[in-house]
Formats: structure tokens, C-alpha cells, sequence
């Protein structure tokens, strides 16, 4: 009896060790899961540009897991974020094992930085929020105005866009060097460049940047400050002084050319204790001597009636020029590189070419002939693609012979022809412009993307 009742409880004991063993044991997997599947974060793709209105990428990868056991119970609601679409797709690593990659496209209609946003789904029947990672969004930089930037030695800096400072933002003493650069921001081609001198001051430009112009066809925007040139100021007489005015004429990304003026605000400068008033002559006499030697290098005239003149009659010379046609066109480009304007391709076909490519036509116009008389097949096949190859360049080459081209000599483009509507845009002075329609005293032309119309008058034209 007694033997029994031990193997009784014996048994009950090795029952209830075997179930809490399977407790345990589906526990910790399910927990396990759980931490794998709430510690997965949704990440933006690489290689995107985190812009405001602009559709990008999220990518997630949930291991063990089919696109038929996943089910995104509802579409993102958050200010300001755009929820666009939603993709599952089964993808397998390098082991082999199996998975689901979720893909979702969100939009962003302000800049800032976004964050607690989770995406909920049905994971094998369990519901799981899927955070995202915290993102910084920007401005697109393509749709931004050029800016200036200065930035001081002293750790100072001061914007364009921010509005005029009424009191000095440092002091300075008197005979110390200000270093500061100035940088520029949506911009892919600086045109010009100048200053005016300060009165009682030392100022120089110490250092010249390159920018490498940026192709309209690469579409590279972006937020960085571009480094112009760093200069040196120096006061030599005690007060607050306005900061020097520097003017910047840039292209922006939209081939826009705008002038740029830095902003208005002032620093004050100081008697300095150690200086011995001696040596107050010999500073201004050298002051008033880079004055001279600056002034002289720094000021360019304004574009001239003239000058356009010139530029249109070296377009003209190096589209009518047989053997001078690279002289007529290194000319030309030393001209616009003088003057600041940004050189273009010479879109219309030198006469030279025309003639090369009427003369191709009729030498294989000759040797079809031959061959067919001839019965050479093969020939004739070569030659006949090479006439038509030849006559389609020449169609082309003279279809651009009549297109009509002028030098602008800075004017304002309006919607329509008429001085009542809106003028949207100004165009420089220098740039060649494809002239498309006329109507009277008004002509509409193009320059890169933007087009529309202006006075005749305003126009140089291209002779062909």
C-alpha cells in the first residue's frame, strides 16, 4: 500500500515537472518573439534626400515571417506626414532563410525633426506597432532663393535672410585683424563679384575660393555653404562702424541670375590700451594705399549696349567662319569669361558644318548610284545608311540654322506681352537667349527653363 502511494506521487511530481517545463520553455519563445518583433525600427532607405514634399523611402525586414501572415491594420495619420504606399515583399538572406521586407512611402509637408511614428500590424495574429526612426526633415534646397553667409573667426555668424541688427553684434579694438568668410548657399555658378571700401579701415581679400559650376542636368541640391572668399578688416578709428557692403551676383539652381547683397549690421570698435598713437599716421597712410591698389581691381563696368554688340557679332563670326571658326570661338568664350557671364554651348550649326555634311550627302549619293549599277549589295547597304545618317544631320544641322538666337542686354521677362502684366523674372545682361515668337515691338525668349516675353528692344539679335 505504501509502495503505491509513493509511485502515485512520484508520477503526479514528473507530470508537473514535465507540463512547467513546457511553460517555461513556450513561454520564453514567445517572449523572445515578442522583443524581436517590438525591437524592429523602421529606417529610411539610403542614399534619398530627406526634403519636405518629397516622396521617400522606408524599409523594414521582419526575419521568419510571410507577406500573407503580415497585415497593416490602418494607413498613418500624423500631422504633416503624408502617407503614400504601403508594399510587402518576401525576400531570403544569405543563409537562406526567409522573410518579409514591408516598404512604405511616406511625404513630409514641413521641415523638422519627426519622431514616435509607428505603423500598426497583425504579426501571426499578434498586433505589433513598428516604430520609426527619428528623421530630420529639410527644406528642399531646389526650390530655395540663394542666401549669403558670413561667418566670423570669433565663432560669429550672420544670414542674409535674418532681418538688419540694430546694435553692433561684437566689439573689436582698433588695429585688430577681422577675419571673416563669406559663403553662399543654392547657388551652382557665382558671376560676379565686389566690394565697396570702408573709410578709416584695412580691408582685403585674403583668400579666393574656385566653385565648380554644378550642371543643370546633374541635379545635385543641397544645403551646404559654399566658401566665396575670406577677407581681412581692420579699423583704425574708434566708433561703430557699418560692415562693409559686398555685392554677389550668382545663378541659382533654376539658371536664375540673381544679385545678392550682404546684410546690414555693424561692429564697434575700441581704443586699444597698448597701442601707441606714434605709429596712427603710418596705418592710415597704408590704409589709404590699399584703398588705391584695391579700387582698381575689384570694380568692373556694367555690361554695356556695346559689349553685347561685340559678344552677338563673335557668335555671328564663329557661326559664318570656315577656317576660323576656333579663333571666332575662344574669342568669344574669353569675352564672356571678361565680362562675367557664364559661357554656353553654341547650339547653332557653324556654316562649315553644313557644308561638310552637303558635301557627305552628295559624294554617298554618288557611290549609291555606282553600286546599284554595279549590283554591289553589300556596299550599297553600307552606303545607304551612311546617306541617310548623313542627310538626317544635315536636316537637323539646318533646322538649328534657323533658329534665332540674341544677346540680352538685361531686361525683365512678363507673362504676356505687355508692360501692365507681372514680370516674374529678370534676366542679366550678356546671356544669350533663344528668341522664339514675336508680336510687334515684343519678342518671347528662353534661357534654360524659364521663357516668356520682353521688349525688342532689350534684345540684341544674332545675325545668321
Amino acid at each position: 500500500m505504501e509502495k503505491q502511494r509513493i509511485a502515485t506521487v512520484r508520477n503526479f511530481y514528473r507530470r508537473l515537472l514535465t507540463v512547467t517545463a513546457f511553460l517555461i520553455f513556450f513561454s520564453s519563445s514567445l517572449f523572445s518573439q515578442n522583443v524581436n518583433y517590438n525591437n524592429l525600427i523602421i529606417k529610411h532607405a539610403e542614399n534619398q534626400n530627406l526634403f519636405t514634399n518629397t516622396d521617400l523611402k522606408f524599409l523594414v525586414k521582419i526575419a521568419d515571417v510571410k507577406p500573407s501572415q503580415i497585415q497593416v491594420l490602418s494607413s498613418m495619420s500624423r500631422q504633416n506626414v503624408t502617407y503614400r504606399s504601403i508594399k510587402k515583399t518576401e525576400v531570403f538572406d544569405e543563409s537562406g532563410n526567409f522573410g518579409t521586407e514591408i516598404e512604405i512611402w511616406l511625404s513630409f509637408d514641413k521641415k523638422g525633426i519627426y519622431n514616435q511614428l509607428s505603423l500598426p500590424v497583425m504579426i501571426k495574429t499578434r498586433r505589433r506597432n513598428l516604430a520609426f526612426e527619428s528623421i530630420e526633415i529639410t527644406e528642399d534646397p531646389s526650390k530655395k532663393s540663394p542666401l549669403i553667409t558670413i561667418k566670423f573667426s570669433n565663432g560669429y555668424e550672420v544670414y542674409s535672410d535674418q532681418p538688419p541688427e540694430k546694435n553692433p553684434i561684437f566689439n573689436a579694438k582698433i588695429g585688430e585683424k577681422i577675419t571673416f568668410t563669406v559663403y553662399l548657399q543654392y547657388i551652382n555658378q557665382l558671376v560676379q563679384l565686389n566690394w565697396d571700401l570702408p573709410q578709416n579701415s584695412i580691408f582685403t581679400r585674403t583668400e579666393e575660393y574656385e566653385i565648380t559650376e554644378i550642371k543643370y542636368r546633374e541635379r545635385t541640391y543641397t544645403h551646404d555653404l559654399i566658401p566665396v572668399s575670406t577677407f581681412e578688416w581692420t579699423g583704425l578709428a574708434p566708433g561703430e562702424q557699418q560692415f562693409p557692403k559686398i555685392k554677389l551676383s550668382a545663378m541659382d539652381y533654376n539658371g536664375y541670375r540673381t544679385d545678392l547683397l550682404t546684410p546690414k549690421f555693424s561692429i564697434n570698435f575700441t581704443e586699444n590700451e597698448t597701442s601707441s598713437k606714434k605709429n596712427e599716421p603710418d596705418i592710415f597712410k597704408d590704409a589709404f594705399t590699399s584703398f588705391d591698389s584695391e579700387a582698381n581691381d575689384i570694380f568692373e563696368d556694367d555690361i554695356t549696349d556695346e559689349t553685347c554688340r561685340k559678344l552677338a557679332d563673335l557668335y555671328y563670326k564663329e557661326q559664318i567662319s570656315f577656317f576660323g571658326f576656333k579663333n571666332a570661338h575662344e574669342k568669344r568664350i574669353e569675352l564672356e569669361n571678361k565680362i562675367g557671364v557664364p559661357s554656353t554651348a553654341q547650339n547653332s550649326i557653324p556654316i562649315i558644318y553644313i557644308c561638310i555634311l552637303l558635301t557627305l550627302c552628295i559624294t554617298f549619293t554618288v557611290f549609291v548610284v555606282v553600286f546599284i549599277i554595279k549590283k554591289r549589295n553589300l556596299l550599297l547597304i553600307i552606303f545607304i545608311a551612311l546617306l541617310s545618317s548623313s542627310v538626317i544631320a544635315l536636316g537637323m544641322g539646318i533646322a538649328k540654322r534657323f533658329q534665332s538666337y540674341g544677346i540680352c542686354k538685361g531686361c525683365m521677362i512678363y507673362s504676356i506681352p505687355s508692360e501692365n502684366a507681372e514680370a516674374f523674372s529678370e534676366i542679366g545682361a550678356g546671356n544669350r537667349v533663344l528668341i522664339t515668337e514675336h508680336a510687334g515691338s515684343w519678342i518671347n525668349i528662353q534661357l534654360g527653363d524659364s521663357s516668356g516675353w520682353c521688349k525688342k528692344d532689350d534684345i540684341i539679335e544674332i545675325k545668321r
